[in-house]
């Protein structure tokens, strides 16, 4: 290759599934969450890089998508809350652990229930 040339690559299958994630469409947001947090590829990481990300919007859909992706589907519905916490994102959901064994379901054992917190903090020099 010749100095200056670039090389442009192409957009992984992986890459993908985060176009479209800046559009305002609320419709193809919703469309964009239930892929990734159905996906088969591992994409846990890519969601883990935008929670920073200097867009707001994106990084509240982030936040929202990475627990709806982690704790699927034990989670709860509608227990996800997030709200604003100054220029901090504070997350908060409610899940069931399963029953570890084949031996404690059939003894009835049933699911207990845990809470969750994620805090995303712009900063740790604003403590």
């Amino acid at each position: 290759l010749e100095s200056g040339t670039r090389l442009h690559r192409k957009t992984t299958r992986q890459e993908g599934l985060f176009l479209g994630l800046e559009k305002n469409s609320d419709d193809t947001w919703e469309e964009r969450m239930s892929t990734l947090v159905e996906a088969q590829a591992a994409v846990e990481d890519p969601l883990a890089s935008l929670l920073d990300h200097p867009d707001n919007d994106i990084q509240w859909r982030a936040v929202e998508t990475y627990i709806k992706r982690i704790y699927s589907p034990y989670l709860l519905d509608n227990s996800l809350k997030l709200q604003s916490a100054g220029s901090s994102i504070l997350a908060t959901w409610c899940y069931l652990e399963p029953v570890a064994t084949a031996a404690a379901a059939a003894c009835n054992m049933k699911a207990e229930l845990h809470f969750g917190i994620m805090v995303v903090l712009q900063s740790l020099s604003q403590f």
